[in-house]
Order: C-alpha cells, then sequence, then structure tokens
C-alpha cells in the first residue's frame, strides 16, 4: 500500500493553486500593513483590513480553484457543509473509484450538495444512488460520545442553524423535493435514484458498488452502511466516512469494522484538526 502521505500529495493538482504559489502569496500577505483605508471597489481581496484577513482570503482562492466548477457552484448554493479541502479530497477519491466497475452510494445526503458533485464525476452507465431520512436524524445511542448526544439535543430541540444562516436541512418537510431539483438543475436526472428511510430499512444492495460516501454521523448508522456496502464493494472500491474526526460513535463503528475485516484497509487518514477534512478514506484490497 502506498504511503498515506502520497494519496494526498497525488491529489494536489499543478499550477497557480500549488503550494509554491500559496506560500508566495501569502509572504506578499505578510508584508501588507494597513496604513490607509481599504479600497471599496468590487473584489475579493482589495477591501480586506489586515494581513491576516488577507492570507484567509488567498488560502480560500487556491482551494476554490482546486475543485470543479460543479463544486464550486453547490458551495456557492449552500448545498454542502463541506470545506473546500473536503470536497477537493471527494472528487480525487471519485476519479480513483471510476476505473472500478459499480455504482457510487451516498449515505446521508441532506441538501444534496455532494451527491451533485459525486454522481457530475461518475462515467457514463453508472447511477447514484442517494439514501436519507430526508427529515429528522434518527437519535443517538449509548455507543456515540458526549458530542453526539449534545449535538443531538440541539437538532431535536429545534435549534440547529443551517448553512450560512440558512434553515437547517432536517425541518424541511420537502427535503426530498428539495434534493431531487437541486440534481435536475445541474442535468444529473437521469443517472439518479433517491431511497427515503432509515438505512436498514432501505439499505438493500445486490449490484457492485465502486465508491461510497458515508456522511451519517452516528455509530449505528455507519455500522449498518460499512455491514451492507462492504459485501458488494468491488476490489479497489473507495469508502470515505466523513465524520471519522468529527463523532466519536462514527470513528468506533469504523475502527471496530477495520478490526475484524482485514480486506479493508485505510487508503488516507486526515489531520483531524478544525480547518482540515474529518475524513477517513477506506479501500478494499
Amino acid at each position: 500500500m502506498a504511503p498515506l502521505q502520497r494519496w494526498e500529495e497525488r491529489s494536489l493538482p499543478p499550477g497557480p493553486g500549488s503550494q509554491g504559489a500559496l506560500r508566495a502569496l501569502e509572504g506578499h500577505a505578510n508584508d501588507v500593513a494597513p496604513r490607509r483605508p481599504p479600497e471599496t471597489r468590487p473584489g475579493v481581496l482589495n477591501h480586506m483590513r489586515t494581513p491576516k484577513q488577507l492570507k484567509v482570503a488567498v488560502k480560500t482562492r487556491v482551494e476554490r480553484g482546486r475543485v470543479s466548477p460543479v463544486a464550486r457552484q453547490v458551495f456557492d448554493e449552500r448545498l454542502t457543509y463541506l470545506s473546500w479541502r473536503s470536497l477537493r479530497h471527494l472528487e480525487k477519491a471519485v476519479r480513483d473509484a471510476s476505473r472500478i466497475p459499480g455504482d457510487f452510494i451516498e449515505c446521508g445526503v441532506a441538501l444534496g450538495g455532494s451527491g451533485i458533485v459525486i454522481a457530475s464525476l461518475m462515467p457514463e452507465g453508472r447511477t447514484f444512488h442517494g439514501y436519507d431520512v430526508f427529515g429528522m436524524i434518527p437519535p443517538t445511542t449509548e455507543k456515540d460520545d458526549e458530542k453526539s448526544r449534545q449535538r443531538y439535543e440541539i437538532i431535536s430541540g429545534g435549534k440547529s442553524k443551517g448553512i450560512r444562516g440558512d434553515d437547517y436541512y432536517g425541518y424541511m418537510p420537502d427535503l426530498l423535493e428539495r434534493v431531487e431539483e437541486s440534481f435536475g438543475r445541474h442535468g444529473l436526472n437521469g443517472q439518479v435514484a433517491f431511497h427515503k428511510g432509515l438505512f436498514e430499512d432501505t439499505l438493500k444492495l445486490d449490484g457492485p458498488v465502486s465508491f461510497a460516501h458515508l456522511d451519517c454521523d452516528w455509530y449505528e448508522s455507519v455500522k449498518v452502511c460499512l455491514e451492507r456496502i462492504y459485501p458488494v464493494l468491488g476490489s479497489g472500491g473507495l469508502i470515505i466516512s466523513d465524520d471519522y474526526h468529527n463523532y466519536g460513535g462514527a470513528r468506533e463503528a469504523v475502527d471496530e469494522f477495520l478490526a475484524k475485516e482485514p480486506g479493508l484497509e485505510i487508503a488516507h487518514m486526515s489531520r483531524g484538526r478544525p480547518d482540515r477534512t474529518t475524513s477517513i478514506v477506506l479501500r478494499k484490497r
């Protein structure tokens, strides 16, 4: 197996978005002193007040330039919680898995942003399957950590906020219809199928799978998904568990499955920092 670091390095395209360019731009930002009022003409960088703010804007521009136009669109449309870095890793994994026969799966569709990215990169003849309750998230269990339980209390209490001030998607009574509309707006009507309900009721797979994106937070959800997907995952196929570093139950479910299933290996693991992707990428041998 290739070193874990190499998986991430291969995902960085050359050109203006390279680390060298980023360091050069950051160096310029460090030399900027806010000695005069900021200019007010339109633009992203020219109205920043401090070198720190300028560096943040530079990094955002660099990360934004590393993902596909579709990924930029779903981010701007507030259809995904994923960071630029997470979107880049998702696209890298989808492209790698495209050489493996099988369909593409997402468990935990939410507003559909990451699913749109996945479906837009699939080879012709494949199908995207999206599984979700398309409503209120199921409760946590004793296998989930305190952070997960607190998060569920906020959601179930009606106090959760959505992306950048929007309503939280779990409170939308027409969530599935909204997701279908978003997929259609991106020209993806004919190659997608949605399955509404709990994973234990709907995730029944009989065909080959090349890629799965698990964004389902809690222990039981991740456990069910791994148990159902792994048997039909093709050799070399990939599974991303998005919340590995974010919620303790998701991490425990993945670790338990890896311990009992030697046919599954870690292809890439993030650092788990707040400004980094919190996912883990698994590959079937």
